[in-house]
């Protein structure tokens, strides 16, 4: 039974969420379906139902295999799921730009779901793969967590903030309020991440289906230390062009199979979100269309418990938009090479091409040195715009 409180606040939500508005800036009132989702995604505890089903297959997170045999296992993969970062939409913050919007609700989903993949980099970088959170006092390694968590809060001065990401989609042909596609918002943030120098991470968005490792190399490698700089790989990719086409399934599934997974910036038609992992079929992922209110993260004692989700959504892989931008951490040189033979190995569509190419230098230069130039054939479409599959909400 809800409480008088959860009763207001659901109430709210559907009064806040019961319009969908347009680029063109007209709206229409929602659908049942889409009311109901919304309604779901702002109230996770108001119905129960089985995360993870019962039965003998695992799930895998971001590279992560969990066996379900025990009720503790079960736990387990509850508890790995509300260590990630969940950035959703927040009202009432500073305006972005001085005059602009206090709430992202409606527009910045794609913004939020860009946030979530680069902080679950920055905790494989900072915390570490076994890192867990808690929300008591006994949250391991809580100065780091909280460095990281600060990172994004919705301020100017964040280095990945609302604020920040917004203002940088100005230099990529976005306007304040406007929806990002996933290839924009990996563009914005790779400008940003220049200023984490804590972090000292390269973000490198591989277009045109193809990656090539000596530009890579030469990113990540610091001329003056020979020092290896951490890698956030971004690669935008078409697999259809209404819906997913069946041949893509089995690699994108198998892309969460993979070590150095950091999942899929994408979601379902107009409706961004950010995918973690898999379970059959089935895509797990983090919805960022709840409206939470502002949080000061520099106020003590601090409040992180919006930042994290509490109950897992899946949906089936035949849902997904096919404009999506699957993300890697690669911590090292030697971890590269892992990344390239598992990529050749699981990223294999049913036709037996890979979903990009991996060359070891330029195409253009291969009528020179075309003894030297290993190259895996792609199979997905080339010619395509990213940023315009996602609709305003």
């Amino acid at each position: 039974m809800q409480s008088s409180e959860q009763s207001k606040q659901l109430l709210n939500n559907i009064l806040h969420h019961s319009t969908v508005e347009f680029e063109a800036g007209f709206k229409r009132p929602w659908t049942a379906m889409e009311l109901y989702a919304s309604t779901m995604a702002n109230e996770p505890g108001f119905i129960e139902y089985a995360e993870f089903p019962d039965g003998n297959d695992p799930v895998w997170f971001l590279g992560k295999k969990f066996e379900l045999k025990e009720e503790a296992d079960f736990e387990y993969v509850r508890k790995s799921f509300s260590s990630m970062l969940w950035f959703t939409y927040r009202k009432n913050f500073a305006a972005i730009g001085g005059d602009g919007p206090t709430s992202d609700t409606g527009w910045g989903c794609m913004l939020r779901a860009g946030q979530m993949m680069l902080g679950q980099a920055l905790i494989r970088k900072h915390l570490g793969r076994s890192w867990m959170w808690t929300s008591d006092d006994r949250l391991p390694d809580r100065e780091n967590y909280l460095r990281i968590l600060r990172m994004f809060q919705d301020k100017k001065s964040a280095t990945f903030s609302i604020h920040q990401i917004s203002l940088m989609g100005l230099s990529e042909g976005k306007a304040v309020g406007e929806w990002f596609g996933p290839n924009t918002v990996a563009q914005a943030l790779k400008k940003l991440v220049q200023y984490d120098h804590w972090s000292e991470m390269k973000l490198h968005v591989a277009m045109d289906n193809i990656i090539i490792l000596s530009d890579i190399k030469s990113l990540c490698c610091a001329k003056e230390s020979n020092k290896w700089r951490p890698l956030l790989l971004v690669v935008p990719l078409r697999l259809g062009l209404s819906e997913i086409n069946d041949i893509y399934t089995n690699a994108v599934l198998n892309s969460f199979k993979m070590k150095h997974s950091l999942g899929i910036i994408g979601g379902r038609p107009s409706h961004a979100l950010y995918f973690i992992g898999i379970q059959r079929e089935e895509l797990v992922f983090l919805d960022p269309h709840t409206t939470h209110n502002y949080v000061d993260l520099d106020e003590e004692p601090y409040n992180d418990s919006t930042y994290h989700c509490q109950r897992a959504q899946r949906m089936k892989i035949s849902n997904m938009d096919p404009s999506i931008a699957m993300c890697f951490y690669i911590g090292d040189e030697d971890e590269l090479d892992q990344w390239r033979v598992q990529a050749k190995e699981l990223l294999v569509d049913n036709s037996g091409h890979m979903l990009f190419e991996i060359t070891d230098v330029p195409l253009s230069w291969s009528c020179d040195i075309s003894s030297e130039m290993n190259t895996e054939d792609a199979g997905p479409s080339k010619s395509y715009t990213s940023d315009e599959e996602f609709e305003l909400l």
